[in-house]
């Protein structure tokens, strides 16, 4: 539906109502969500900012699960605006975060995003090894949109080593 600017308007509703009232016991992900709208809306300073609040509640809150997320959205931003270095950065973040948790989809989300990390940082054998770790999880939990995510990433790596195949 891309109605992003409506979530976005409901979700600051919700941040406003919290500030007045509060009791929302997961503020820190009404904040990640109103930084993926602006993300999605392509307003990335906001989206940063949103993010930034949202870890640093996560964190308060002791919400590891969703800390890890929004270092998975804070990557993809990065990752647009050209940032690449702080983009490994909230990449392994979020690997050391899904590795506590145990979270398999969560561990293979973030290690096909440090893959891409360190795609675009240009450490390919580091990108290759994440991104083979990200396919196994993928592959042996039945998690389709890890895969094709994962695959899609593959893809960027085998064609900048010429391996046309691959990709």
């Amino acid at each position: 539906l891309k109605q992003y600017r409506k979530c976005l308007d409901y979700c600051l509703l919700s941040l406003k109502i919290d500030q007045q009232y509060g009791g929302n016991a997961y503020i820190n992900r009404v904040l990640a969500s109103i930084g993926q709208s602006y993300d999605y809306l392509k307003m990335n300073d906001s989206a940063l900012y949103f993010y930034k609040r949202a870890v640093t509640e996560s964190t308060r809150q002791n919400d590891k699960y969703a800390e890890a997320a929004t270092y998975g959205f804070m990557t993809h931003l990065n990752a647009k605006v050209n940032d690449f270095g702080s983009m490994l950065e909230v990449s392994e973040k979020a690997l050391s975060l899904a590795r506590e948790l145990q979270s398999r989809q969560l561990l293979a989300n973030s290690l096909y995003n440090l893959a891409y990390a360190n795609y675009f940082n240009n450490e390919q054998p580091k990108s290759k090894k994440y991104i083979y770790e990200a396919l196994a999880i993928a592959e042996k939990d039945s998690l389709y949109d890890e895969l094709k995510n994962a695959y899609s990433i593959l893809s960027y790596i085998a064609a900048r080593e010429e391996d046309f195949r691959t990709s």
